[in-house]
């Protein structure tokens, strides 16, 4: 991987892979969810997608090679 790979954030390998359903769809899981028919953690979870979008968003994959090397952090199933 080259060094702009690794500024990648973890927001992109994952709207990449999974599309932006973690930072855009329902709590609960339902398709109809909005703020004009919300479901009941609707405005709860508004606040909780920002905060995982804004974390994914700052952690750059190059930030945990010294950890995985060290096997402080892992990456398998």
């Amino acid at each position: 991987m080259d060094n702009a790979g690794f500024k990648k954030s973890l927001a992109d390998i994952v709207n990449a892979i999974d599309g932006d359903k973690l930072f855009t769809g329902c709590g609960l899981g339902l398709k109809s969810c909005s703020a004009k028919m919300p479901c009941p953690v609707h405005d709860e979870f508004v606040v909780v997608r920002k905060h995982i979008k804004a974390m994914m968003q700052n952690a750059k994959l190059g930030d945990y090679n010294t950890s995985l090397e060290l096997g402080e952090k892992y990456l398998k199933r």
